[in-house]
């Protein structure tokens, strides 16, 4: 004869699969909020990354570094471009703006040819510092047009809301030498 389950072990296996279920759909939760942090995280990364080394080709190829007004301009000659027009001199700026940061590229060819992009948005304050590393006193917060050459280092740091700050440091290389202090 057949003996059918009492009620109490009907009740277990309901309490038990109940328990199971939970702790499976936690995990796939869990992992899939860290699955999306990840991903912001990488895409962040990536943001910052393309930044500095999209900067650092403008920087290493500039033969004109200044700021007025809190905006870094810069200029230099581009060799390899889709557009013609951006296939000589080239003027670009680095601004704050309506809480983004942006990048703009203007040709010398056509004045009217501008390239304008944000690199980074909710920002409340950009700050740039300039090294000088043939001079002693060798870090100031402007690089003035009338200045001769060009800064060794570059720093450009950006304030984010609810955010740290992002340091950047470009490296422009030069033909004489450094000055290094002696201790």
């Amino acid at each position: 004869m057949k003996r059918s389950f009492t009620l109490l072990e009907v009740l277990v296996a309901f309490g038990l699969m109940a328990l199971i279920t939970g702790l499976i759909f936690g995990t796939v939760r869990r992992n899939s909020l860290l699955n999306r942090q990840t991903a912001q995280l990488h895409k962040m990364a990536l943001e910052r990354k393309n930044f500095q080394e999209r900067l650092a080709t403008f920087i290493r190829k500039s033969d004109e570094i200044t700021t007025k007004d809190n905006r870094l301009n810069f200029s230099y000659f581009s060799e390899l471009d889709p557009d013609p027009n951006f296939c000589a001199g080239i003027t670009g700026e680095i601004f704050l703006e309506k809480g983004h940061l942006y990048l703009t590229l203007q040709s010398e060819i056509d004045p009217e040819k501008v390239r304008k992009e944000v690199i980074f948005k909710d920002v409340q304050r950009v700050t740039y510092r300039f090294a000088d590393l043939t001079e002693e006193e060798a870090i100031s917060s402007e690089w003035p047009a009338e200045k001769e050459s060009l800064p060794s280092l570059i720093f450009i740091d950006i304030f984010q809301k609810d955010q740290e700050a992002l340091s950047f440091c470009f490296h422009k290389p030069r033909e004489e030498g450094l000055f290094y202090p002696s201790p």
